[in-house]
């Protein structure tokens, strides 16, 4: 466009010079001198010579009025020529940009269409495995849940039967370290006698074998370990147990001894989570009994009351026993023994 415009301005540049050039030709200064001459020396011309001057002027202008008109006729032509030569070209140019700014586009469009479609079909993909994830996520939540239950079943079978393997155990707290000399079943056999009464038992006790419990063993002035002693006959061990809870203190060379049931770990936890609310009870003199595994049942005021949770037993005797002896306890754990023993198991 800038050539274009730069043509048209030199091309009417062009017509204007010849315009000038032509007038300057018929009007120039010797014929004008030349007939202000003729006409300053005689004043009196007479018409014939001044019609004769005009019509030669007349032909004058006339043909430079014709010479004019081919001329720019001419320079017209070649000026359409070259216009059409600019137009023609810029057209082309003009076609050729054009041409190429759209295949560019349409390359461009081809690779957003391409990249497109790959999105697309990485997106119901990405669906496809989202949906079978979500499925399988479904599958081992029930799974999971069911193999939860299996599981918690199982360690209530394994806890029962290894505290049914237990039927038969009892665990001596508070015997001095060594004081078995190393033979622990015939040690037991002496001992339930002595502290219990020789004449509670009518045939000598017969036990299947005897040991410390599995604890490092303790240093001088450290608690002693406990006995764990295996009866053969599970009436010797009721009737133990049961002469224990009548007797009430145990005191065996001086000093206090205790036997309790042997429990397994699990239960021994969950029994040992109510002795804060069981020394409560015995300080506000309410006799309780535990129940295997862990239920706490005590009568208070002619109404029977049974516990499994010792922060609901606690809060229970909190609200309804008004006795100054009992307070409330923090709980904490004791495996190896209780402090009292007569427990109706």
């Amino acid at each position: 466009p800038k050539f274009t415009k730069r043509r048209l301005s030199m091309n009417f540049n062009q017509l204007s010079g010849t315009s000038r050039k032509y007038t300057q030709k018929l009007l120039s200064p010797s014929s004008i001198a030349e007939g202000g001459h003729i006409m300053a020396e005689d004043k009196h011309v007479s018409p014939t010579v001044v019609e004769s001057l005009m019509s030669e002027m007349k032909r004058e202008l006339q043909s430079c009025r014709e010479a004019m008109a081919a001329d720019i006729k001419a320079q017209l032509e070649n000026m359409h020529r070259e216009l059409k030569n600019d137009i023609t070209s810029l057209r082309a140019e003009t076609k050729a940009e054009v041409g190429a700014l759209r295949e560019d586009i349409l390359h461009k469009m081809d690779s957003l269409r391409n990249a497109h479609a790959q999105t697309a079909k990485e997106q119901k993909e990405m669906g496809g495995a989202l949906s079978d994830v979500t499925d399988r996520l479904v599958i081992l939540e029930k799974n999971h849940d069911m193999l939860t239950k299996d599981h918690k079943k199982l360690q209530e079978k394994c806890t029962d039967l290894e505290n049914r393997s237990r039927r038969q155990n009892l665990r001596v707290v508070g015997i001095a370290e060594g004081i078995e000399a190393g033979n622990p079943s015939r040690f037991v056999a002496e001992f339930f006698p002595d502290v219990l009464g020789a004449g509670s038992f009518d045939t000598p006790l017969l036990i299947d074998r005897a040991h410390r419990s599995l604890a490092p063993k303790p240093r001088d002035g450290e608690r002693p370990r406990a006995l764990i002693v295996r009866l053969h006959y599970y009436a010797d061990k009721e009737k133990i147990l049961k002469l224990s809870r009548e007797k009430g203190r145990l005191i065996y060379k001086g000093s206090p001894v205790h036997i309790f049931p042997d429990m397994s770990p699990e239960v021994g936890k969950q029994r040992a989570a109510f002795n804060q609310v069981k020394a409560g009870l015995r300080q506000a003199k309410i006799p309780y009994s535990m129940y295997y595994p862990a239920k706490l049942t005590f009568t208070l005021d002619n109404i029977r009351h049974s516990f499994t949770n010792p922060q609901d037993a606690d809060t229970f005797i909190r609200a309804n026993i008004t006795h100054p002896a009992y307070k409330p306890f923090h709980y904490f754990i004791i495996i190896e023994a209780e402090p009292f023993n007569f427990l109706l198991i």
